[in-house]
């Protein structure tokens, strides 16, 4: 714009130059020169704001890439950290698993030589001074547990110091405190091998079953100041694994805390309890029981009592060692549910020596409801598969434990569940360097029953076909309807399974069985 009006106003001076006279040229040329300075003037202005400009632009451009620049790095700079901390992490982690795994193997190491020396003092004391009276002799060695601990515990099983009971004032047992039951009465008679029957077999077995049916409520025997909790929490158990399988029984419950300070007592009233209802002799019972209930160690477990053979009333029983310490832990629920899947199985379980047929040790006989494994198995899946709708325990959680367990022992040593078919068996893994009976027994014994269940996709094999039909017609072809196969033909696919799947394929059925 300048530039177009200097050129007028040059224009309009030449043009009045060329009419004008010398002294208005003279002035026109004075005015030229000062249009000339400020020509250059604008001309070196415009110039020098073009160039400050262009600086400005440049620098911005510049500030733009060091910006653009710095949060690259600074980006890069957030990356690289966040993947050493998740590399860090990660390593931390596999540093944890592998703390943890090596614990785990040194506690099992640790707790299969616990096993193995408490096994050889037991096996130490059972023979030593045998009289050959095999039940005195099992008294003897009861009172050396408890006459040979030289520690803080109550026996030599013990490990924690054993309990002071100041100002406990014992309780004193009665006969009028046993509840009566109705009597039934099966037509037979045993002697010491088999049953001799008076009626048709079906009759015999059908009366056996019917007479372990009770209404009756279960029957408690605890020393005072026992936590009202324990009791409540049993009852509450039982009373669900009648809801789900029916009423058996009638049921007698023995609590023996850790150093009882009750057992007198406790002692007493079971066993006039059992010689109201069995053919136990009173005295005897009592000095078996007492001596027997002070090997209990500080921790824990429950053991099932069958039906006595005949009885009039075929009771049976639940022993709880520390059911306080169970409460606490939160255990109690479950481990009463199991055995009372056991007092359900065992209603059908009509022959007097359990899993016997004669004296002869170890023998499987036809009345008999299968191997060990089947029993114990079936009992602790049931009993975690049910717990879980009461959210007592969790079935993804024990599987795996047990098949970590059992898979341990059968990479090392091989042994399956044909090792623990029956009792024989179930000793000789015993008395192996793997001291490996229990993890079998009940670790692969679980996995067996999952596997079954998957296969047959139901509960009713177990539920309602096998445990029901046994008695009448033997455990190898109640096995055979109940799941569609041999009990050797499962032996052999269930090796194979175990065998060939690996762990993580093993536990996708635990999504599958959980639904059943």
């Amino acid at each position: 714009m300048k530039r177009i009006l200097f050129l007028a106003i040059f224009t309009l001076i030449i043009s009045a130059a060329c009419s004008s006279s010398p002294d208005v040229m003279d002035t026109a040329i004075d005015k030229q020169k000062e249009l000339d300075a400020a020509y250059e003037k604008a001309t070196s202005e415009m110039a020098n704001d073009a160039k400050a400009k262009a600086k400005e632009e440049r620098l911005a451009q510049e500030e733009e890439d060091r910006k653009i620049h710095d949060e690259e790095e600074r980006k890069a700079i957030e990356d690289r950290l966040a993947q050493e901390e998740e590399d860090r992490l990660a390593q931390e982690e596999e540093e944890r698993k592998a703390i943890e795994d090596r614990l785990a193997q040194e506690e099992e190491e640790r707790k299969a030589i616990e096993d193995r020396l408490a096994q050889e003092e037991e096996d130490r004391l059972a023979q030593e001074e045998e009289t050959g009276d095999p039940r005195k002799d099992e008294i003897d060695m009861f009172k050396r547990i408890v006459s040979e601990n030289t520690g803080p515990a109550c026996n030599i099983y013990g490990i924690a110091p054993c309990p002071e009971w100041p100002n406990f004032i014992k309780t004193k047992p009665s006969k009028n405190d046993i509840p009566v039951y109705k009597e039934s009465s099966c037509e037979g008679k045993f002697d010491s091998t088999e049953y001799l029957l008076k009626s048709p077999k079906e009759a015999y077995i059908d009366c056996l079953i019917n007479a372990s049916k009770s209404d009756a409520k279960p029957y408690v025997i605890q020393g005072a100041q026992m936590d009202p909790k324990v009791k409540e929490a049993v009852l509450e158990a039982q009373q669900y694994g009648a809801e789900l399988l029916g009423n058996w029984g009638p049921l007698l419950n023995v609590f023996v805390r850790y150093g009882e300070p009750d057992l007198e007592y406790i002692a007493s009233q079971e066993c006039l309890y059992r010689s109201k209802y069995s053919d136990y002799d009173y005295d005897g019972c009592y000095e078996y029981t007492y001596w027997y209930y002070r090997t209990f160690d500080d921790c824990c477990g429950a053991m099932h009592g069958t039906p006595m053979a005949l009885a009039s009333v075929r009771f049976q029983s639940m022993t709880y060692n520390g059911p306080d310490k169970q409460y606490e832990s939160q255990e109690i629920r479950k481990s009463t549910l199991h055995e009372y899947i056991h007092v359900w199985q065992s209603a059908f379980k009509v022959h007097p020596h359990e899993t016997r047929c004669s004296d002869e040790a170890n023998k499987l006989c036809e009345l008999g409801n299968g191997p060990l494994w089947l029993e114990e198995g079936s009992a602790e899946y049931f009993a975690v598969y049910f717990a879980e709708k009461k959210a007592w325990s969790n079935l993804r959680f024990v599987l795996t434990e047990k098949l970590t367990s059992a898979q341990n022992v059968y990479n090392k040593w091989g042994f399956t569940l044909k090792n623990s078919h029956n009792r024989g068996a179930k000793d000789k893994l015993d008395q192996h360097e793997c001291n490996c009976g229990g993890a079998i027994m009940y670790d692969m014994g679980i996995w067996g029953i999952a596997w079954l269940v998957h296969k047959s996709k139901s509960n009713d094999g177990f539920l309602k076909e096998f445990y029901p039909r046994v008695a009448y017609i033997g455990y190898q072809q109640a096995f055979e309807n109940a799941f569609g196969l041999t009990l050797d033909e499962f032996y052999n696919e269930f090796a194979l399974w175990f065998d060939q799947t690996p762990k993580s394929e093993k536990l996708k059925i635990i999504d599958v069985i959980s639904k059943y």
